[in-house]
């Protein structure tokens, strides 16, 4: 038996199964609900925020045997053949490896025959920022003047790259990264109805480091449980590369107590290991925030109260320096995705000064 992983097991099949995008949501339904069906679509946001299910969604609601409409029943032979991608009036086609025009050529060529079994043949491009020019001038051509009941659905994660001309004459679907309460949310559901075990704190880590992207947390959540149905934060930390509590909290202390030295002897052995500076940087965040949490009498990660360091970085520290140091890392995480060993050693050390 095929094993399906559990991206494709959850992948939302519906509108109101899409988390985290109501806007988009919001109108979608009103131009299915007025049966006013736009040629072209271009769906684009970052990696892992359902841009290839929304596609395949519209594509349901459009072509659903019971009729057009926002709840497609999955039931028909379109929508379980869609939900398969084995639709053969549904073609997707991946921009990244068919930039030639060749292949639009070829499309455009099929849209000219009427669908075998929906009411729409639909073409989702996926990545299509990766196309040629000449492939988007012979596209243009056909979204000004498309064959009746033929559907584009343009997919991309750089919409920057896609002519002015094309956008223009398609519905834009922008999808945004989601926060991290809706990941946590919805991977719970997941875990509960896979029976996997799992604890607060470590969900807490998989949604802050999946970096908005809900695909890139089910991946992570497959990872840990792909031998034991367990999420705890041993094997979370393992995973995603985190350190101990503790050492966070004694760079922490280091900082505060312009502890250069011990600073410089902490960050060595990091070092070490060979972990994602970023990812240490975005711990320490973390860390400030639940001291801050706990000065003002809330409670957020009991795990800590244990360790005498916290309670006293929790006495020590004032909330202005915690915000101060939190803010500081906030620029520093959102301006660069790669931190080399000097830079990050430099940044902390700065931060002691």
């Amino acid at each position: 038996m095929t094993y399906i992983t559990l991206a494709n097991k959850w992948r939302p099949k519906k509108l109101n199964n899409l988390i985290g995008q109501d806007q988009v949501i919001f109108s979608l339904k009103n131009i299915i609900e007025s049966k006013k069906i736009h040629p072209a679509y271009i769906i684009h946001g970052p990696q892992g925020t359902g841009k290839t299910s929304l596609a395949r969604i519209i594509t349901k609601c459009v072509n659903c045997e019971k009729k057009i409409t926002i709840d497609p029943c999955d039931n028909c032979f379109c929508c379980i053949s869609i939900n398969k991608n084995k639709n053969i009036d549904s073609i997707e086609i991946d921009g990244a490896s068919k930039t030639k025009i060749e292949e639009i050529k070829n499309i455009i060529e099929i849209a000219q025959y009427k669908s075998s079994n929906n009411r729409y043949r639909t073409f989702i491009i996926d990545e299509c920022h990766m196309l040629s020019q000449s492939s988007f001038n012979y596209l243009l051509k056909t979204l000004e003047e498309p064959y009746i009941n033929t559907l584009y659905i343009l997919i991309t994660t750089q919409i920057e790259k896609i002519p002015k001309t094309i956008v223009s004459r398609c519905i834009n679907l922008q999808l945004n990264k989601l926060n991290k309460k809706n990941i946590k949310t919805h991977i719970e559901n997941i875990l509960k109805e896979e029976n996997i075990f799992f604890d607060n704190i470590s969900l807490d880590y998989i949604s802050i480091f999946s970096n908005g992207s809900l695909r890139s947390a089910i991946n992570t959540i497959e990872k840990i449980t792909s031998k034991e149905k367990i999420i705890n934060t041993k094997n979370t930390r393992l995973m995603l590369g985190i350190l101990p509590d503790l050492s966070i909290l004694f760079i922490i202390k280091s900082i505060h107590e312009k502890d250069i030295k011990n600073l410089i002897s902490n960050i060595k052995k990091i070092t070490e290991l060979g972990l994602n500076n970023k990812t240490i940087l975005i711990q320490i965040q973390i860390t400030l925030y639940k001291i801050l949490l706990y000065k003002s009498n809330i409670i957020y990660d009991e795990s800590l109260c244990k360790y005498k360091i916290f309670m006293y970085l929790s006495k020590v520290m004032t909330k202005e320096k915690i915000t101060n140091l939190y803010n500081k890392l906030i620029d520093i995480t959102i301006d660069n995705n790669v931190i080399n060993e000097i830079d990050f050693e430099m940044i902390l050390i700065n931060f002691s000064i």
